[in-house]
């Protein structure tokens, strides 16, 4: 009897497991069928992370790296991995994200205070996983240009060139990103970090 019991528990916690496993995968494929959303895996991160990497490998005789600077993020993910490539020191940027649509650099002025004295003078490589209007990569542009020798920036979404003047994204804002993975709009791309419908600018 007990034994019975625990059999049919254990089918019904499997099933619901199984159910929601099928049911997002679908909901996924379906999403993807219609071009509605590109939803990316651990392993198409690592493929775009490899894709920047290469790009910034063959600009190396103009442009290297003493630091690489993540936006607190998405932009860690792929700072971490450029990190390791590129065999240079990672840092990160955060942001006053109480309004998610608009955030704020630098969050605290004396953590940033300490990030102007390690890259003072020296070549930064700012990486961010999706940029729509190109807003908050300005906002770091401007906060570095009078710090970094010389700074480059390093994505691996961003808008369908198509949309730039729509967005008025400066044409010579991105200096590394992946064409696969170009955007109609950040709801129509899903990175595996995303949980939450965060807004990008």
């Amino acid at each position: 009897m007990i034994w019975d019991i625990l059999w049919a528990f254990l089918f019904v916690v499997v099933g619901l497991v199984l159910g929601v496993i099928f049911e997002e995968r679908m909901r996924e494929l379906y999403a993807r069928a219609r071009g509605q959303k590109k939803v990316l895996n651990q392993n198409d991160v690592a493929a775009a992370c490899e894709g920047l990497f290469n790009k910034i490998n063959r600009d190396k005789t103009t442009f290297e790296p003493d630091y690489i600077l993540g936006i607190d993020g998405g932009g860690c993910v792929v700072a971490s991995y450029l990190a390791q490539r590129l065999k240079k020191p990672v840092l990160e940027l955060s942001a006053d994200r109480r309004d998610p649509l608009y955030p704020k650099f630098p969050k605290d002025p004396q953590e940033f205070q300490h990030l102007v004295e390690i890259i003072k003078g020296k070549n930064v490589l700012v990486t961010e996983d999706l940029s729509n209007t190109s807003g908050t990569l300005r906002d770091v542009q401007k906060l570095l240009k009078s710090v970094a020798q010389k700074q480059k920036i390093a994505v691996i979404s961003v808008p369908h060139k198509h949309l730039w003047s729509d967005k008025g994204v400066d044409p010579y804002l991105y200096d590394y990103y992946i064409e696969k993975y170009c955007h109609k709009g950040p709801c129509t791309i899903k990175f595996p970090w995303q949980v939450w419908n965060i807004g990008h600018r």
